[in-house]
């Protein structure tokens, strides 16, 4: 992120810190952001792995550990614990199917989280995508009333001048490939949702398209503007609209042209919903290299916990950005 963004952020998350569990805590690179986000006050960081393998690579990097907790996987008693609470809360594995997912610290951590000992969940350096929001829909399940993870980027896009600045953000880049009228509605308010618990916006949320407001028939706008009614009936306060252009969804003077009637979202939308993967995932990466801007996440979102993907590249500046973003979501 840049300077003034991060610090922005990290302020924020130092107004109320969170527990944030680390599956992969033996990574040095964890470790160290680790080590880092305790030492500036925006998380309390857990370490799920071996407390002697932890603690002799931070020696070795010259890290101090103070205000980091380590939890080795769990024994017996522990696990049996958790198992009780995780099947009275209504989980959907069998005992011996907790008891064995145990083993793993990805499952693991996301049982600290599901059972309160962590306010959220950061993973991926070592495993997919897949395998994060896996782990994350089997233990810690949906926010109420989403049945579709989903992820949003933000996008820092310089020379963009919109009514947030030069920021904005993408749905849905990085999760779901195809999806149908529910899931699309689920990543709209999944997506408003976390633009308000992030940045304190208020959503004004765009579903994209080829077409604005009809000018084009299609099965794909049909879907969108089914999409649409059930996220208006869903959500009746939120500010939504669609089908729009890119071009009508951001910028006042063509939304002005191609939707005369007026909208409170055209040319003034600040999340943007693609209709698919395909294109969600093209165009963060093409207004990523174009604009020369920077662009933050896949941030994964639809969980009852807040859980962030990492890619398995971060640097330990990257694991901290989306650490804070973390920390934001789960203080709302």
């Amino acid at each position: 992120m840049t300077a003034s963004l991060m610090d922005q952020l990290k302020a924020r998350a130092c107004e109320s810190p969170k527990t944030v569990v680390f599956p992969e805590g033996e990574s040095p690179r964890i470790i160290e952001a680790a080590a880092q986000a305790a030492a500036e006050g925006f998380a309390f960081p857990v370490l799920v792995g071996n407390p002697q393998v932890i603690g002799d690579i931070a020696a070795h990097r010259g890290l101090s550990l103070d205000g980091v907790a380590i939890r080795p996987l769990p024994d017996e008693t522990e696990a049996e614990a958790l198992a009780a609470a995780y099947l009275e809360a209504g989980g959907m594995l069998s005992r011996k199917g907790i008891l064995r997912r145990m083993k793993s610290p990805m499952y693991f951590g996301a049982l600290l989280v599901a059972s309160g000992q962590g306010d959220a969940m950061v993973a991926g350096l070592e495993h997919s995508t897949a395998e994060v929001v896996l782990a994350s829909s089997t233990i810690i399940g949906f926010a109420e009333g989403i049945s579709t993870p989903s992820s949003i980027c933000l996008m820092e896009c310089p020379g963009f001048a919109g009514p947030e600045g030069e920021l904005l953000i993408f749905a849905d880049p990085g999760v779901c490939e195809k999806p149908d009228v529910s899931a699309l509605a689920d990543i709209a308010i999944s997506s408003a949702r976390t633009a308000k618990a992030l940045l304190n916006w208020e959503p004004r949320v765009a579903f994209l398209s080829f077409s604005t407001k009809g000018s084009v028939e299609s099965e794909i706008i049909d879907l969108q503007l089914k999409a649409l009614e059930e996220v208006r009936r869903r959500e009746p306060d939120l500010k939504v609209d669609g089908e729009l252009q890119f071009d009508a969804a951001i910028v006042p003077d063509v939304a002005r042209k191609k939707v005369p009637e007026g909208s409170d979202v055209a040319g003034a939308a600040n999340v943007l919903v693609f209709p698919d993967l395909n294109a969600g995932n093209i165009c963060y990466k093409a207004a990523q290299r174009l604009t020369g801007g920077n662009a933050y996440g896949p941030f994964l979102q639809g969980f009852a916990k807040t859980v962030s993907d990492l890619s398995r590249g971060s640097s330990v500046d990257d694991i901290l950005g989306v650490t804070v973003m973390a920390v934001l979501n789960s203080q709302s």
